[in-house]
């Protein structure tokens, strides 16, 4: 039961992290996150 626990946490992780990475640009263009994969913007702000 605690491994599928822990796959199940991964999964969830692995899910919130590509949606926030990973946005869609054909089904939202202009999502606020898209900002986030312009480093020369937020460079110093992620790091």
């Amino acid at each position: 039961i605690g491994v599928s626990v822990v796959l199940l946490g991964l999964l969830l992780t692995t899910a919130a992290f590509s949606t926030q990475v990973l946005p869609q640009p054909s089904s939202s263009p202009n999502w606020p996150r898209r900002s986030v994969l312009t480093p020369s913007r937020n460079g110093s702000r992620m790091s």
